[in-house]
């Protein structure tokens, strides 16, 4: 399974995350922005792949539709940020997604 994370997740909140990605595709390198499947494409021609075992995280309605538009399963996060400030207060977490 490889997962596609939107890069201003990653760095708002996951920066240190960034050395386990071995291929960022970022918004310069296409010439449409989300909802258009564009940066997701240039993401899977780099995979060789067409969408299987692929899984998108995102946090807006354009990266959700984005992802889709390519084939690609999406796991949609609303709140993301009140998500990680919940967890950032707390001993122990549990969250349901």
């Amino acid at each position: 399974l490889l997962v596609c994370i939107d890069f201003l997740l990653l760095f708002r909140f996951f920066n240190d995350l960034f050395k386990y990605f071995s291929i960022i595709v970022y918004g310069d390198d296409v010439s449409r922005a989300k909802p258009y499947p564009d940066i997701y494409k240039t993401f899977l021609k780099k995979i060789n792949s067409y969408g299987r075992n692929v899984l998108a995280v995102e946090d807006s309605q354009n990266g959700y539709n984005s992802a889709k538009n390519a084939g690609i399963d999406c796991l949609k996060i609303n709140n993301l940020s009140g998500l990680i400030k919940k967890l950032s207060e707390s001993d122990y977490q549990t969250y349901e997604i």
